[in-house]
């Protein structure tokens, strides 16, 4: 089959799945061009529209693969991931007091991202591999396995990313056949090591903490991030401001707007209709995920699935919450609508093996 053949195969096959996925990507772009176009003119937003372009070709690519030849990679993929963030940790450039990102010249990127796919990739091969049901020594494994990869993240220090892996796990171990006495018993531990966690977090996310239960403790300091934020959502109304036109994010009120915060910038020259447009198809896709999940043709291809929805219900959700004030502020990206080329590009090679997972499971 020759290359336009199968593209055309591949859009036809799911062509609502691409679109939501489409719709969201350009909501991103309008978004990012609202914030640097005053200030740098077209070319932040041209080397993003780079980004979203080598995305695009990246997905049709791997949509077109059998999804589990990346099954294959198996451990060598956990230690890729491990010597990922350790690089960072000994190479990384320090941004906002944290070391996330690689830079080698021509090419920057935060290696978190891609060990995200990674970490799915694997668990997703870990968990295919056990059998009907996980034993207590196979859980206590994925708890260490996982440990490992928070403990170093949080060495950067990076709460955010750390708990969406803590995230993905949890997704997958509950969606396997682990007996439920197992996950009440690691609840209850966990809220018996509260205590002891409380001890190692930095005290600017102490203090993040204190202020998400009363931002006016430090309206001006920690708290102002979230009141800036509730504001620009606010202000927004039923049809938004018009694009460019926020008066948070475009005098520079808002913090951090293209990234933690561009779910709030949305709201601001959206409104609720466009807030309400990108949940809603943010929903349809993980929707579409579960279902694919469930009519998977083997379980490397369920936990897959399992997984990458895990990731992204996730994040959406914390960043939501986070700019609507009613979590603490992470640092966890909205996929798609934030800015980060490492994380556009990680989704989407994600949601492309995914969708090789329900061609795969609808021809079979």
């Amino acid at each position: 089959m020759n290359t336009r053949a199968r593209f055309k195969n591949i859009v036809l096959d799911n062509w609502f799945y691409i679109l939501v996925m489409t719709v969201l990507v350009v909501m991103g772009l309008l978004v990012y061009y609202s914030l640097t176009i005053v200030q740098a003119g077209f070319v932040l937003w041209l080397k993003q529209l780079g980004v979203v372009v080598i995305g695009f070709v990246m997905f049709f690519w791997v949509a077109g693969w059998d999804y589990r030849v990346t099954k294959s990679g198996g451990w060598w993929l956990y230690l890729l991931l491990i010597l990922l963030l350790l690089i960072v940790l000994l190479f990384g450039n320090v941004e906002f007091g944290a070391k996330r990102w690689i830079d080698i010249g021509f090419l920057s990127f935060q290696p978190v991202e891609i060990g995200k796919a990674l970490f799915v990739i694997f668990m997703a091969k870990y968990l295919s591999e056990k059998g009907e049901y996980l034993t207590v020594v196979d859980l206590l494994k994925t708890i260490g396995l996982t440990a490992l990869v928070v403990g170093l993240v949080m060495l950067q220090p990076d709460l955010g990313s750390a708990l969406v892996f803590v995230a993905i796990w949890a997704g997958m171990v509950w969606a396997s056949a682990v007996p439920r006495k197992y996950i009440a018993g690691m609840v209850v531990s966990l809220g018996l090591l509260i205590p002891v966690m409380w001890q190692f977090l930095h005290d600017y996310q102490k203090k993040r903490i204190f202020v998400f239960l009363d931002p006016s403790l430090d309206p001006y300091g920690a708290g102002y991030n979230v009141l800036q934020s509730q504001i620009a959502v606010g202000s927004g109304g039923w049809w938004g401001l018009g694009l460019g036109q926020g008066l948070q994010s475009q005098l520079h009120y808002l913090p951090v707007a293209y990234s933690d915060f561009a779910f709030a910038v949305l709201a601001e020259e959206f409104g609720f209709a466009g807030s309400l447009l990108v949940l809603v198809l943010f929903g349809y896709l993980l929707w579409t995920i579960w279902r694919i999940a469930f009519l998977a043709g083997d379980q490397f291809g369920y936990f897959l699935a399992i997984g990458v929805g895990s990731m992204l219900i996730f994040q959406v959700f914390i960043n939501v919450a986070m700019n609507l004030g009613v979590m603490p502020v992470t640092g966890i990206p909205l996929p798609f609508i934030s800015s980060g080329g490492t994380s556009l590009l990680v989704t989407m090679f994600l949601l492309a093996l995914v969708y090789s997972i329900g061609k795969k499971s609808k021809y079979s």
